[in-house]
């Protein structure tokens, strides 16, 4: 079982189409130079996506049995069961997350 009071919610999703993008971000993700290069070079003809998040802490930890389906080398899963976000918090305000948001996607634009 898994325990977790965060949630995220993709706002953009944005093709990445080249390492000059991917350079320009360094500082906006985790993965390492050898990693990005990986995966540029893994399969070309498969697109790169950049997901920008918005982060939330739930008021109490949820348990998310694993299961099955959730298994092998997924990125995303839905989950089965339905989660109240009802009394969510924001993790950064609106102003600086659409901040942040916005100075990612003018990078990306900049250097397509």
């Amino acid at each position: 079982m898994n325990r977790s009071n965060v949630m995220g919610e993709v706002t953009d999703i944005v093709q990445v189409q080249s390492r000059a993008q991917m350079d320009a971000l360094d500082d906006q993700h985790i993965w390492t130079s050898p990693l990005i290069d990986m995966r540029f070079n893994y399969r070309p003809e498969n697109p790169l996506y950049l997901l920008l998040v918005r982060a939330y802490m739930l008021p109490e930890p949820r348990m998310i049995a694993s299961t099955p389906a959730y298994a092998g080398c997924k990125s995303w899963v839905p989950l089965d069961e339905e989660t109240s976000i009802a009394r969510r918090m924001t993790v950064l305000s609106p102003e600086l997350y659409e901040q942040r948001r916005q100075a990612i996607l003018s990078l990306m634009k900049s250097t397509a």
